[in-house]
């Protein structure tokens, strides 16, 4: 009776370890495109301006004219970093996805006198065909944004990190 307690015991351990192996996160990220962006003026003043550096968005759209495949880029204003990526593994049905991203560069002080060395937004995507597209990046529309170093871009969904790039500022 002990044994068969003991082999029960032990399959249920296997068959529950066989489980988490097969129930890993399906989704991946592939960053397929990044570097310098044309750049162009849009300043889209933000809500909470304190958490925004400069307090303003400057978007772009998947149509942006990328000019460079680089990831060094000069300390100059009317610069534009950013990438392109894909996520797999999403539900088949149209459906919104909570995506955020987070920037880590050298701190600088904004125009505003709020320091910044990091950023995060975040908003809802919408899957299409189990896949999400889209552009993220950097505009630097201001002389106290040249803060020289790495910039490291990532993209999340919940609390996992789906894919990461770094540009160094020269």
């Amino acid at each position: 009776m002990k044994n068969i307690i003991k082999y029960l015991i032990l399959s249920a351990l296997f068959l529950s370890s066989v489980n988490l192996i097969q129930r890993q996160d399906p989704l991946k990220c592939e960053i397929y495109d990044y570097g310098l962006y044309e750049y162009f003026e849009e300043h889209i003043p933000a809500e909470n301006y304190k958490a925004v550096p400069n307090g303003e968005f400057n978007h772009f759209g998947m149509g942006t004219k990328l000019l460079k495949k680089t990831k060094v880029f000069p300390a100059k204003v009317g610069t534009r970093i950013g990438f392109k990526y894909r996520i797999t593994g999403l539900p088949k049905k149209n459906k919104a996805v909570n995506i955020s991203h987070t920037i880590r560069f050298p701190g600088f002080i904004d125009k505003n006198g709020n320091y910044f060395d990091k950023y995060s937004d975040n908003w809802e995507s919408y899957s299409s065909d189990g896949k999400i597209e889209d552009i993220y990046g950097y505009s630097f529309d201001h002389k106290s944004e040249l803060s020289t170093g790495l910039w490291t871009f990532s993209v999340w969904h919940k609390s996992k990190e789906l894919c990461s790039i770094s540009f160094e500022m020269q």
